[in-house]
């Protein structure tokens, strides 16, 4: 189970929470993707008749795997907004609040210097003519395992959705992993108790005298 936050930043409501419950790959059976279910884009601000908030609740499903022989990994998926208000598209054309999603992610190319241990190439999309659906590329610097950098364009479907209907922009996404729980403490190995040695049988001295019988009275 994850859950975490987004920024959107400039904005005046900015905060979206996220969470989602998954399956590792190959942990049911060999060759199995990865599973995940969630829901992100909730927002703090509720649409109203007379307003729209950031409420945009958006349920998904996703299944990923690791490309064989090569690296990196292939996810697709879909998704569709619970918030219909906030999925119209900007022609009058109509709600649009289901779609796909999809993504590619090179193998790690390791740099292994003092701050950057390594980074990836990537590239994913969300269809829809709504203010979500975009199509981007980007690299990400990876400074520790838990602490990213991605940076990129991006393509927006629906150009009057975004500020100044604008359809590219350049993101900057920074992500933090932190850990819900402690991982395990390695358990101590047990001491193999070892099995004294018999006790040593005392020699007999050849040289002590023996036992006079006793002389009959």
């Amino acid at each position: 189970m994850e859950v975490g936050f987004d920024l959107l930043l400039p904005g005046g409501d900015p905060l979206l929470l996220n969470a989602k419950l998954g399956v590792p790959e190959d942990k049911l059976f060999a060759f199995q993707p990865s599973l995940a279910v969630g829901i992100f884009g909730v927002g703090t601000k509720t649409s109203t008749a007379t307003a729209v908030g950031t409420d945009y609740n958006m349920l998904y499903a996703q299944m990923q795997h690791t490309i064989p022989a090569v690296g990196g990994y292939l996810s697709v998926g879909g998704y569709y907004a619970l918030q219909d208000r906030l999925f119209q598209a900007s022609d009058g054309s109509g709600t649009q609040r289901a779609g796909f999603m999809g993504g590619v992610v090179s193998p790690d190319i390791n740099v292994n210097l003092p701050w950057l241990t390594k980074i990836n190439f990537a590239a994913d999309v969300q269809t829809g003519k709504n203010a979500f659906g975009a199509a981007g590329g980007g690299i990400t610097l990876f400074f520790t395992d838990k602490i990213d950098l991605l940076t990129g364009p991006v393509y927006f479907f629906d150009a009057g959705s975004q500020p100044g209907g604008r359809q590219w922009f350049w993101t900057v996404q920074l992500d933090i992993d932190l850990p819900l729980r402690s991982a395990p403490a390695a358990t101590a190995p047990v001491p193999v108790a070892t099995t004294a040695p018999p006790a040593a049988v005392p020699a007999v001295d050849k040289k002590a005298p023996e036992t006079e019988p006793a002389k009959n009275q």
